[in-house]
C-alpha cells in the first residue's frame, strides 16, 4: 500500500481537479509527512503551495497553479470547497460560541462519546433541535465543537454557531444510555456494528454504527433505550430508522474542557 493511502483521504473526482496541488481529488493529507517525503504525490502537493497567511487555529495556503485554497492546521492540510469559500470566511472572522444558557443544554444532552475504534476524537458533537434567525428550524441538528473550518463531506450542510437563536433537545435525539451503547458496538461484518436496542413496550430494534439520531414514524426516539437481551443475527429485528432525515451541522469554536460535553462510558 503506498504512503498515500495511509496518509490522505479522496473523494470523488471533480471535474478539472488539480494535477498539481490535489484539489478536486484529495479533502486531507498529513502536512507533516508530505514535508518529509517531497518525493511522494503528496509531497508534490505540498511543493505546490504557497502561504497566503495566517487564520483562525491555522495557516491558509494557495496553489500556484489552481488557486485552490487549503487550511492547513496541527499536521493536517484540508481542502477548502469552492462553494464554502464564504462559510470559510464568516467562521474565521467570529467567534462561533454558544451563549452560556445554550451551553448548558449542551451539556445537559451530553456529546457522543469517542467510539472503540477511535472516531471522534477530533470533534465534540451534540445532537440537539436548533433555530436559527426567521424560524427556520433544524430538528436534526448538531453542534460540532472543533478547531478547523467546515471542510468534511459528511458534515454537510454545515452552518455557524453564530447563527443559533435556540437550542433545545431534538425529538429524533437518541438517550444518552443508547449513545453510550452505541459507541461501544463492534462490527460483525463490514460496516455492520449493530446495537440492540428497545422500545418503552420492549419492542426489539437494530441500530447500525454510532448514529445521533433515530428517525422513526412508529417510536419515539427519547423512549428507547438499550436492550438487555443479546443480538442474534439470525433473529435480525426491524431497523431502528425507517425513513431519512437530512441532519445540520452547525460548527461552534473548541474550547478548554469542551471534551467534558462527552457522555462517559462506564469502565467494565
Amino acid at each position: 500500500m503506498s504512503v498515500f493511502t495511509h496518509i490522505a483521504t479522496t473523494g470523488p473526482e471533480q471535474p478539472g481537479a488539480c494535477e498539481m496541488c490535489g484539489y478536486g481529488r484529495t479533502i486531507t493529507y498529513n502536512w507533516r509527512i508530505a514535508g518529509k517525503e517531497p518525493e511522494s504525490q503528496v509531497g508534490g502537493y505540498r511543493q505546490s503551495l504557497e502561504h497566503f497567511g495566517a487564520t483562525k487555529n491555522g495557516e491558509l495556503y494557495t496553489c500556484n497553479s489552481c488557486g485552490g485554497r487549503w487550511f492547513v492546521y496541527e499536521r493536517t492540510a484540508c481542502a477548502l470547497p469552492v462553494h464554502q469559500l464564504d462559510l470559510f470566511e464568516r467562521w474565521s472572522g467570529a467567534d462561533q460560541v454558544l451563549t452560556p444558557k445554550h451551553l448548558d443544554i449542551a451539556r445537559k444532552i451530553g456529546a457522543r462519546p469517542i467510539d472503540v475504534y477511535g472516531n471522534g476524537k477530533r470533534s465534540v458533537d451534540v445532537p440537539c433541535e436548533i433555530e436559527i434567525a426567521g424560524g427556520e428550524v433544524f430538528p436534526a441538528a448538531v453542534v460540532s465543537f472543533q478547531k478547523y473550518p467546515p471542510y468534511e463531506p459528511y458534515k454537510q450542510p454545515a452552518r455557524l454557531a453564530s447563527e443559533i437563536v435556540d437550542l433545545r433537545p431534538g425529538k429524533y435525539t437518541l438517550p444518552a444510555s443508547v449513545r453510550i451503547a452505541t459507541a461501544q458496538s463492534r462490527e460483525i461484518s463490514y460496516g455492520f456494528a449493530p446495537t440492540l436496542i428497545e422500545t418503552n413496550s420492549g419492542h426489539p430494534l437494530v441500530i447500525n454504527g454510532s448514529p445521533h439520531f433515530m428517525f422513526s414514524t412508529k417510536y419515539a426516539a427519547a423512549k428507547t433505550r438499550p436492550s438487555a437481551k443479546a443480538f442474534d443475527r439470525y433473529k435480525m429485528p426491524p431497523a431502528a430508522d425507517d425513513f431519512e432525515q437530512e441532519t445540520a451541522y452547525f460548527v461552534a469554536d473548541w474550547f478548554d474542557g469542551v471534551e467534558d460535553l462527552r457522555l462517559t462510558i462506564p469502565r467494565q
